[in-house]
């Protein structure tokens, strides 16, 4: 079979692949992590962990019995908005089991026990909120519009270091502001009077950021914004945002004493830079599997995926070396090492578990987006037309893990699923609250066994 990998495709993720199997073999049998939760009197969780056979997919794979490094973090992410019911989080209220707030401290409870029995010693916050007004010189927003208010932010904190694990904490850059304004439209063309107002928009937040951080013993902040890919910085404004970045990093230092990673924008990595780099103690830099023609999807298997995976590391590599030149290159890339000073990295894992995520990649999962069907039709809410595959998750993660430990390219600090562990147990999709069934959370998935194996000690 010939292998087929759109690497341009890595381009287009903030932060965010697949698997398959040509011979067949059994099929892998895993359960969830399970949940310790401390249990509250006047809470009940009304949600359980089950789906039907049909989600299990048609890729058989052998898992390997291969763990990272004992040295080497492991870190998943919450998903990333607010599980409560009141302020901005409202939409995303999954029940009325119990009172907005206390229902918000159950569930997080409850995640934070499954990520500790996976294996993890870092969590992620997601955190964002709209700016009060876009035609500000320099936009500010009010603490009140956060997606996770302050308090509940503390109360993860604290909750995640009684259980040994720490807190990073990722901004996620919204473009509109409270008026319903936009600073930036996604997927257009910035310039460089709304790149330098986004900037130094983020640069003042990002000191407000770094002082809370401290005070409430947050372990590690990324230094840039996640979530909000603009297009043509790479090609057009590189010494304004390497500029502005490292003068951010630099007061990100004098008011913090944890870890900063840099790399959750997926475009702040993609030119060398060893001044900025080696202000920072981890670079983020996204692992993928590919995206492949049709017709090859149902030949793809574990083998293939490992190598795509390989060669997409290699990809992240060259572009640092000659941006250019990996444009100009499909798998497998023809590159040598070059002396490079880089800080080690926390490699990102986003595998979705849908039939697309071989052939077209990362998709929407926290709510409707409109798209077009297998058949070209017009839908609304295109992610109600995907077919659940867990077993792709499975086998893409494994992938991942595998080329990630083989590879010589960079120094590994570690893996970290992004954004990737769903608030509740339940893996079946409600417009209302999103599509855990297809997204990269693991959370009561077969992965979930994957990642808990490569994350054992």
């Amino acid at each position: 079979m010939k292998r087929y990998i759109v690497l341009g495709s890595l381009l287009t993720l903030a932060s965010c692949g697949g698997g398959g199997g040509e011979t067949p073999q059994p099929t892998v049998t895993i359960s969830s992590a399970p949940a310790a939760s401390t249990p509250v009197a006047t809470c009940s969780n009304p949600h359980k962990s089950t789906y039907p056979d049909s989600y299990k997919g048609t890729y058989t794979f052998t898992p390997s019995k291969a763990k990272l490094e004992s040295s080497m973090v492991r870190a998943i992410g919450l998903k990333d908005y607010y599980p409560g019911g009141e302020g901005p989080g409202g939409p995303h209220l999954y029940s009325n089991a119990c009172a907005p707030f206390e229902y918000a401290k159950m569930l997080y409870r409850n995640s934070l026990d499954n990520i500790k029995a996976n294996g993890a010693d870092v969590v992620w916050v997601y955190n964002y909120a709209r700016w009060q007004n876009v035609r500000d010189d320099v936009m500010t927003i009010d603490k009140k519009d956060q997606q996770i208010p302050d308090t509940m932010v503390d109360y993860i904190v604290s909750e995640a270091h009684k259980r040994g694990l720490k807190v990073y904490y990722s901004w996620m850059f919204d473009p509109r502001d409270t008026l319903g304004n936009d600073v930036y439209i996604p997927g257009t063309n910035i310039d460089e009077r709304t790149l330098t107002k986004m900037l130094d928009s983020y640069h003042k937040l990002m000191i407000d950021i770094s002082k809370y951080a401290q005070s409430k013993g947050i372990d590690g902040i990324a230094a840039d914004w996640n979530a909000l890919y603009i297009r043509n910085v790479e090609s057009d404004h590189r010494t304004l945002w390497d500029s502005k970045m490292s003068n951010i990093i630099d007061d990100i230092r004098k008011n913090f004493t944890g870890k900063i990673t840099y790399g959750s924008s997926a475009f702040s990595i993609m030119w060398y830079n060893p001044e900025l780099f080696k202000k920072v103690d981890y670079l983020q830099i996204n692992a993928g599997i590919g995206t492949y023609n049709k017709a090859d999807v149902s030949k793809v298997d574990l083998d293939t995926l490992v190598k795509n995976a390989e060669c997409s590391i290699q990809y992240q590599y060259m572009r640092l070396v000659d941006a250019q030149a990996a444009f100009y290159n499909v798998c497998p890339l023809k590159t040598v090492k070059a002396n490079l000073t880089l800080p080690p990295v926390l490699w990102t894992i986003q595998v979705q578990s849908h039939d697309r995520v071989l052939t077209q990649g990362w998709q929407e999962d926290g709510f409707c987006t409109p798209g077009k069907t297998d058949q070209g039709l017009d839908h609304n809410c295109v992610q109600e037309t995907f077919t659940t595959d867990f077993s792709v998750q499975s086998m893409g993660i494994e992938a991942l893990m595998q080329a990630i430990t083989k590879q010589t390219y960079f120094k590994t600090a570690g893996v970290d699923l992004s954004a990737s562990y769903w608030h509740t147990d339940e893996v079946y999709p409600e417009p209302k609250r999103g599509f855990p069934n297809i997204s990269q959370s693991v959370r009561g998935k077969p992965a979930e066994a994957i990642v808990k194996s490569w994350f054992a000690r």
